[in-house]
């Protein structure tokens, strides 16, 4: 556990209405190379979306299910029925690796607040990220509240 280390007690309690939070630790002034902690309120998480940029997220603390669909490259204003190709369980030291077309859902398989730490090529909030709709297949800009 690293509850005695650089994290904040803050990171600990994630916005339960929106199933996590998002810190951001660093990004360039261009939104570049964003750095950001994200906190998984326990058996919630963020519906099937990209991140409209390369990423690389380690967890470092919890359990998470990562589902992860058939990419879309041209999200809007396409219908998208979702194809589930593969579904991992990363527990704390294992990262994962996505490309701007890959699309995943998080779900935090703890019983605990789980913590992961993800570096971004571009800050998600300033690309073509989107949400897919797993009923309707819609894609959606992916609007997610920011704690910083």
């Amino acid at each position: 556990e690293c509850k005695d280390s650089w994290l904040k007690e803050e990171y600990y309690h994630p916005d339960k209405k929106q199933g996590f939070s998002i810190w951001i630790l660093h990004e360039e002034q261009d939104h570049s190379f964003c750095l950001s902690l994200q906190s998984w309120y326990k058996y919630l998480g963020a519906p099937p979306h990209n991140h409209g940029t390369w990423s690389i997220t380690l967890v470092l603390e919890g359990k998470e299910k990562h589902n992860f669909y058939k990419d879309i490259y041209k999200p809007y204003p396409n219908i998208h029925p979702l194809e589930l190709l593969d579904t991992v369980i990363c527990e704390a030291g294992v990262f994962i690796e996505m490309e701007k077309s890959n699309i995943h859902e998080v779900i935090n398989v703890s019983d605990k607040t789980s913590l992961s730490l993800s570096f971004f090529g571009i800050r998600p909030s300033f690309s073509d990220r989107v949400q897919i709709n797993p009923k309707t297949g819609e894609a959606a800009k992916f609007i997610c509240k920011q704690e910083n």
